[in-house]
């Protein structure tokens, strides 16, 4: 992230917010279709309809860059009299329904899961799995407010997490070895193939 000529934060990539997404939504395609071809067991049928459903029917047109945070993690959470935030000390510029996808699945599917990794062991998150939940909850209602468009837009786009989160699992029990840096996020490879057929199972049970 930079500064423009007229003051204006740029992102690294210089190109139209509509085309980006329509492109990465594109990637969500491939990505889909590369776990269907996968070995591993799942409702294959089942998880095609929700995806191809979802993928079409994605908020390209109606979104805006915003500049927000990344990293959601609990740890990052600071309490002031007028509520709790969020401090990132890398936040990027991107659509506001996509972080807020981001927040919704860390807290419901991504930190319980990712307790055993180096990364997230010291927070003990599988012992607040009913507490994360409620906040991913909370967080829903107060971004959706009234509105069934955003509320819509913002479950496509947590399947959409999921869905990729699944992928990049499903490619890391297939990358001989894990380096360093992939153990210390997501852990050993036999947790990294526990947690895909969690995530597998979950992509099957997303409602409609």
């Amino acid at each position: 992230m930079e500064i423009g000529q007229t003051g204006e934060l740029k992102g690294e990539l210089d190109m139209d917010l509509k085309a980006f997404v329509f492109e990465e939504t594109k990637e969500y395609q491939e990505e889909l279709n590369k776990l269907i071809d996968s070995p591993y067991e799942f409702d294959r049928a089942k998880v095609v309809k929700a995806g191809e459903s979802f993928i079409s029917r994605r908020s390209i047109n109606d979104e805006k860059i915003i500049l927000t945070n990344q990293d959601t993690s609990p740890e990052n959470i600071i309490y002031t009299k007028r509520g709790a935030k969020i401090i990132d000390p890398y936040p990027l510029l991107y659509t506001g329904v996509s972080f807020a996808a981001n927040y919704v699945f860390n807290y419901q599917a991504l930190f319980h899961l990712f307790h055993n990794t180096k990364r997230y062991r010291k927070g003990n998150y599988h012992l607040y799995i009913s507490q994360l939940i409620v906040s991913a909850e909370g967080f829903i209602e107060g971004y959706t407010g009234s509105s069934k468009q955003k509320r819509h837009a913002l479950h496509i786009e947590v399947f959409l997490k999921l869905l990729t989160m699944t992928y990049t699992h499903y490619k890391l029990v297939n990358e001989t070895p894990l380096d360093r840096e992939q153990i210390i996020r997501f852990g050993t490879k036999e947790q990294v193939e526990e947690r895909l057929r969690i995530y597998l199972k979950k992509l099957e049970e997303y409602p409609k």
